[in-house]
């Protein structure tokens, strides 16, 4: 499960963050979650990076599930 938190300061970076959470983001790691920690979410956080454009934080349930989503973000595969 996995929750995404837009903290943004400007109308244009929230925008911004929203297409990189719909188009990105939300692709990538549909229909994963970890076997572990069904019910305890995934917190993925907007903020505002140092050049203006929006920056992303992800905090796993658990490390092995933090290593899922860095598999599904970076190399397109969804296996555990």
């Amino acid at each position: 499960m996995f929750e995404y938190l837009i903290e943004t300061n400007s109308t244009s970076v929230d925008l911004e963050a929203q297409q990189e959470r719909d188009m990105i983001l939300k692709p990538a790691l549909e229909g994963i979650q970890c076997p572990k920690h069904p019910n305890q979410p995934t917190i993925v956080r907007f903020v505002d990076g140092p050049d203006g454009r929006p920056v992303y934080s992800i905090a796993p349930c658990c490390e092995t599930f933090g290593q899922r989503i860095l598999l599904a973000l970076y190399l397109g595969t969804k296996a555990g």
